[in-house]
């Protein structure tokens, strides 16, 4: 996604919450919500997500760990919430408790954290970040 990509996808996303079209604005961010992330586009990401209606991402693990994802570098106690309501929906939900045990690791509630790690590991054993963690 180029800085033109973009542009055009922050025009879309501000479209489709105009239209009221939650279902394509929630299709748009799962599509550039990693390299949103990647080039440091926290705010960009999180201004998208806050056009869903709270109900749209409540019951999404992806949304709400997007959403935690895009808070994170400001906010971290709101990231961690939105972290805790995605392993709500989704108890393996990998990246989110991947952060969450990085954040009780801390904090040094090493133990907590374990579990989480575990959970990741068990949810993908494959996944890269769960073994260097």
């Amino acid at each position: 996604m180029r800085s033109c990509e973009l542009w055009v996808g922050e025009v879309a996303a501000a479209l489709l919450a105009e239209a009221g079209d939650w279902e394509a604005l929630a299709a748009l961010i799962m599509k550039h919500a990693p390299f949103l992330l990647a080039h440091g586009r926290h705010r960009a990401l999180e201004t998208w997500l806050n056009h869903l209606p709270a109900e749209a991402i409540a019951g999404n693990p992806w949304l709400q760990y997007w959403k935690g994802a895009s808070v994170l570098p400001f906010d971290p106690p709101s990231a961690r919430a939105c972290f805790e309501r995605a392993l709500a929906v989704d108890s393996g939900h990998v990246e989110a408790n991947l952060n969450l045990a990085t954040m009780l690791e801390e904090e040094d509630r090493n133990e907590l954290a374990l579990r989480h790690y575990q959970r990741a590991l068990a949810s993908d054993p494959l996944y890269a970040d769960a073994h260097v963690s």
